[in-house]
Parts: C-alpha cells; structure tokens; sequence
C-alpha cells in the first residue's frame, strides 16, 4: 500500500510531522493551561511522558490523513500552520521584540527549505483572493474600529486626542467652525493648531451619524482602504493573485497601522488611501489623479507636504516626469512654508521643537538641516537609539526589510519621510507604533515594498510574501492582539458604566464642565469642557479660598509663573460643574479638597464618581 511506502515515511515527511505534531500539542497544552512565562518553573508538573505519547497519536494520526490527501503540499501548509499558530501565541503571551526576532528568523528559515528551495509559486483565483480581502477588510474594521468604540464607552479615550476631536465635530456640525475649548484650555479653533482642512470630508457622514463614535469607525474604514490602491497597485506590477492576497494580509495586520488606531482619532488616518492611490496615479500617469491626491495630502496636516515633496523628488528621478515633479515639489514647499508662517505668526505655533534635539545646529527644522551637512555622524545618533532601533524592527520587521534593501536606488528617495518624520524627530511619538505618525511614512514602505517584490522571481515573491504575511501576524499577536482584552474589561464594568451615565446626563448641555481627561469625550456637547488635573502640585496649590481653587495642567507642568497661574485660575472660574472620577486616591482627595471649598455636591457615588457646582461660579 501507498501509505507504508518509503517515500511516505521519508526523514523530511517525518521531521515536518514531528515538528507540527509538538507545535500543535504544546500550543494546546499553553493555551489550555494559561501558562506565565513570566513566572519561573512555570513547567512544574509538566508531565513529559503523557506529553510525548500524545504528541506521538498526533504524528500517527497524521500520517493517516495525509495518506489520503492527493496535495502534496498538504502538509506542509500544515506544518507552516501549526508553527505560525504556536509562535502567534506565544508572542501574545510573552510579548518581546527579541522573541519576535528569533521566531521570524525560525520562520524565516522554514520558509526558505520548504518553500523557495521547492520552487512554491501556487496561483488562488482571482474571485477567491478578492473575498479573502474582504474578509480581511471587515476583520479589521471590527477589530479595530470595534474594539476602539468599546474603549471609549468603557471610558478610556482621553481628552488628549479624542476629547478634542469629538468637541471639534461637535461644534463643525453646529456652526461649521472647528473651535474646541479642551485643547489649549479657551475658545480656539483646532486650525490654529494644526492646519487639517481634510476634516471636512467626514462632515457629511458625521451630520447623518452624529456621535463621537462615528468618528472612531470611520477611521477605521480610512485606513483598510488603503487596501484598494494597495491591490491595484499589486495588479499594477502583475503580481499574483496569490502574493496580492499575502501582501494585504500583512497590511492588514500590520501593528503600526493598528496601533495608530488605538490611539483614538487623527487626521492621518486619510493618509493611506490618499498617498497610496498617489503612487497608482503616478504609476499609471493620470494627472488628474495626482492633482487631487496631493492636494488632498496637503489638506492632511501642515507636515503632510514632506511626503509630497519625497514623492515629487522621486517622480523626477525614477519616472523621468521632470515637469510635474518640480511643480509639485515647489508647491509642496510653498505650502509648507505658508503652513509655519501662519502658525507662527497667527495660530499656537509651528512644532518645529519636536527637532530641537539638534540644538549643536540651532532648534527645529533649520537645526536639522545644519547639523544634516555639517554634522552628520550626530544626526545618525539621533536617528539609531535603542529604542528607535525597536521601531525599524516593528516597521521593517513585517516586510523582511526589503524597502532597505531594494535593488532600485530611485525607491531610496522614498525612505525620506520615514528618516525625516519618525527616526530623525525627538518627540518620541513619532518613532512609536502606538501613535499617529507612522501612516504617510508607512505607506511608502509599501509602495516600495510591492516595487521591490515585482523584482524577484515568481517563486520568491511567493516565498518571500509568505514570510512578511506570517510575520506581520506574529508581531500583530505580540503588540496588538491584547487589545482584545478591551472587550472583556467592558464587559466587567458595565454597573460601573452605567453609573457615570447616569451622572453624565446630569450636566447640562449649555453648561461649562471641567472633568477627568477620561470624561472629556462624553462630555463633547457642552458648551466649555476643561480637563481637570491630577498632581500633587495640583493639590498642594488647591487652596480652602474659592477664588483660589483651581489651576491649569498644563501650567503646572511647565512650572508657570503667578501671573500664568492667575490667568489660568480665571479661566477655571468660568466651570460650572466639576465631574471627577473616585477610582484612584489623588482623584478621592481632590474631591474632599473641593468640597472643603464650598463645592456643592450634585452626585455621587463612592469609589466612582462625584459631579460637584461651583458656587463662585457668576454666569455670563
């Protein structure tokens, strides 16, 4: 019989039976067992015998039903299966960037024997890849967008960003002026901090759906449709169906692009689809195209035009379109330059200090680009710390760090906004998958990413999309996949949930509120919101004298001066109502401090909150 054939029992088939067998027994076993890691001997008990006995059942029953299997890859992929399934887990358990290391390369080994030393290049149909995208899609926006919604009705967005984006949609949907009051602590329109006329365009979805978690969702579906030009770019290039599918998935769980979205809402969430059909505009030569997506990028943020700029460089060097390409790098530059005049001279000013780490070369941009020439060993310094070399990982990691490798040294050019952006800033943030920079930079490591791949041959780009597919999912599970932990603590605090509601809906929507930063975003209707401080010099400076209550966060960690804090104090004097939160002790503390004030307690509930009037409060 086929089955006890020698070449049915080969030293390869057994080693890859052996291999999955243990990785799909152990992977039971931790998931079963809820193993720490963490904790030393957390093997105790471990009963190797019965462990070796069932991982030998699962080896033989394999050998049964593969006997039966004509697809003689059929065990491989489930080889590749199992491993990926116990690497996955044991990521989400001990997440470390050195286990993701060693287990990419473990894989990536695995990858290179079984896959392209054997020529794999298998071809999905077309019909078949665009369901697993959709599939994909709706993952992600539940995932994320899901999940995202859950944590802020579990009151954990904060006033920094949510509050002020929600306050913003708020009042554009009111009086179409995007004025906030939780941002700077008084009556400012967010343009004066960062110029994103891009908002606008979710005006329209907000006016039907008019809450503050229309918001999150929407983002959401920003940022997975990116996998539209992604694909057509993939077709662009002729890639497979099958390497089309592999690069959306790594898209898809690609940490940063996730991680961004925790964060609550931003304005660079448009920028994936923007920058990405950019590129397929650029690609195709539609001038029209490239008009729109770079005015459009533009309109992101006043530092979007970097990535313009990058991209009009490239078009001259690589599509030969010198015309177009200086055009659009002089508006680009243009812009930007208008995008700091104004906020220098008219809003809450430029951030160039995010580059005043380069302050041998003078501050903010200009510093950069003087140490860039005359010291550029200390810019390297900046750009490859500790902690900035776990950032290229966790970008490059999911795309085998092919966008650093490419053969083109056109695609090169492209690597500027990740330099410039996130690697060279001294504003942490931006160097960190958990926040809003990485999306414009991101992007284009995947532009170039499917450029480099069109390079190869058919059975390495399969390969090699395999790898960056299972790879990103891997990372996913060590950096992101927690996140689901977010259901289960909404869950759990539902009773406590209902009483903040109830609280909430206490405070009148015409009234001015200062309340916990978590608080902020429920409170976006009313007319003034402030986020209270929590600090022991906050306490300190609380005084019994009802003219001498409050103070400003954000004046107390700068250290301001009296007169800052007088100012800061009269603006608080403007709050009606104060709602703090009763769940830590500085919060319990304020509150007893309040009401040794003369703060009239409206309601509370011990433990979880308490919503105070202000009797010095005088209407306007």
């Amino acid at each position: 019989m086929a089955f006890w054939s020698m070449r049915q029992f080969s030293i390869e088939k057994i080693v890859k039976w052996l291999i999955s067998s243990f990785s799909i027994v152990y992977f039971a076993y931790v998931f079963i067992k809820t193993v720490d890691f963490n904790k030393p001997g957390y093997l105790s008990g471990f009963k190797y015998g019965i462990f070796a006995l069932i991982v030998l059942g699962v080896f033989l029953l394999q050998t049964i039903v593969f006997s039966f299997i004509k697809y003689k890859n059929a065990d491989t992929f489930f080889l590749f299966g199992s491993v990926m399934l116990l690497f996955s887990y044991l990521l989400y358990e001990y997440s470390s960037i050195y286990l993701y290391i060693i287990l990419a390369l473990i894989f990536a080994l695995a990858v290179k024997y079984y896959l392209y030393d054997n020529d794999f290049n298998p071809e999905i149909p077309k019909t078949f890849m665009k369901g697993c995208i959709i599939g994909l899609s709706i993952f992600f926006v539940v995932f994320v967008g899901g999940l995202s919604v859950l944590r802020h009705l579990n009151y954990k967005s904060n006033c920094f960003d949510f509050g002020i984006f929600a306050q913003m949609y708020h009042n554009m949907k009111t009086t179409g002026l995007p004025i906030t009051t939780c941002e700077r602590y008084s009556i400012l329109s967010h343009f004066k901090v960062h110029i994103s006329p891009i908002f606008y365009l979710l005006l329209p979805i907000y006016f039907i759906f008019p809450f503050a978690e229309t918001l999150l969702i929407a983002q959401s579906l920003l940022i997975i449709s990116g996998l539209i030009p992604l694909v057509l770019l993939c077709r662009h290039y002729k890639l497979s169906n099958t390497v089309t599918f592999l690069v959306a998935a790594c898209y898809t769980f690609y940490p940063a692009f996730m991680g961004g979205a925790f964060f609550d809402f931003h304005e660079n969430k448009f920028l994936p689809p923007i920058i990405l059909f950019l590129m397929y505009f650029i690609e195709k030569n539609n001038l029209w195209g490239i008009i729109s997506c770079s005015a459009l990028t533009l309109l992101v943020k006043e530092d979007a035009p970097l990535y313009v700029a990058f991209i009009a460089i490239y078009m001259m060097a690589e599509k030969k379109k010198y015309l177009r390409g200086a055009v659009l790098f002089a508006v680009s530059v243009i812009y930007f330059a208008a995008a700091v005049y104004y906020l220098q001279n008219f809003g809450d000013g430029a951030m160039t200090d995010r580059y005043n780490n380069y302050v041998t070369e003078g501050s903010g941009i200009v510093g950069l680009v003087k140490s860039s020439i005359l010291n550029p060993a200390f810019v390297l310094s900046q750009a490859v710390t500790e902690d900035k070399l776990t950032f290229i990982i966790q970008m490059l990691g999911p795309l085998a760090f092919i966008p650093f490798v490419n053969r083109k040294f056109t695609l090169y050019i492209l690597l500027g906004p990740f330099l410039v952006m996130n690697l060279l800033a001294g504003y942490w943030p931006q160097a960190s998958i958990s926040h809003q920079y990485i999306y414009g930079s991101g992007c284009l490591l995947f532009y170039i990413f499917i450029v480099s791949l069109s390079h190869y041959k058919p059975n390495t780009r399969a390969a090699v999309a395999v790898f960056c597919a299972v790879s990103s999912l891997m990372l996913f599970s060590g950096t992101k996949a927690v996140k689901v932990n977010i259901l289960f603590d909404y869950l759990e605090n539902r009773e406590k949930h209902a009483i903040i509601e109830e609280c909430l809906n206490l405070v009148p929507e015409n009234a001015s509120v200062t309340a916990n930063g978590y608080l902020v975003p429920h409170l976006y209707k009313r007319e003034k919101i402030y986020q209270f401080a929590y600090s022991q010099e906050f306490l300190e400076r609380l005084y019994a004298d009802g003219e001498d209550f409050v103070i400003d966060d954000k004046s107390l960690i700068n250290g301001s001066p009296d007169q800052e804090f007088i100012e800061t104090k009269d603006r608080y004097l403007d709050t009606e109502y104060t709602v703090l939160l009763l769940d830590t002790n500085i919060g319990r503390r304020c509150f007893l401090k309040l009401e040794e004030s003369g703060f009239e307690t409206v309601f509370y509930r011990q433990d979880v909150i308490v919503l105070l009037k202000n009797p010095y409060y005088v209407p306007h």
